[in-house]
């Protein structure tokens, strides 16, 4: 059983990939709608698979000067985004697509460093780099 480490991971956004600096973390749930498709007298229940769907967070040490990266992260923006979870390494594997952005958080504390997170919706399709 393959195990890569998490800090290899990338978060590139644009039609022109641009990495965004400092991000510490991400987290992405792809998910389906379905319908129930069995009738009276199926002892087990069948479906169906409806649309696909997706969301998403970036939690990011806060960079004004990532103008491209970071910048590109407004609530209400549709951008392209692609995660690589284990690296951007040939044969491993990447989640892309088009998503919204719903919200920016921004945080600071006394003993701590300035922090956004960033809220998406929308689904990533997972493909091997290529």
């Amino acid at each position: 059983m393959a195990t890569f480490a998490g800090h290899q991971g990338v978060v590139e956004v644009g039609g022109t990939p641009t990495v965004v600096a400092e991000v510490d973390s991400f987290q992405h749930t792809n998910n389906v709608d379905s319908a129930d498709v069995s009738s009276l007298g199926d002892d087990t229940k069948a479906y169906m698979a409806l649309q696909k769907d997706g969301q998403g967070q970036l939690v990011c040490k806060f960079d004004p000067t990532d103008a491209d990266g970071q910048g590109a992260l407004v609530e209400g923006a549709t951008i392209a985004l692609t995660l690589y979870p284990t690296g951007d390494t040939l044969t491993h594997q990447k989640l892309s697509g088009s998503v919204l952005v719903e919200s920016a958080d921004y945080a600071g504390e006394k003993a701590g460093v300035a922090m956004r997170n960033v809220s998406y919706k929308g689904y990533l399709t997972p493909e091997s780099i290529t």
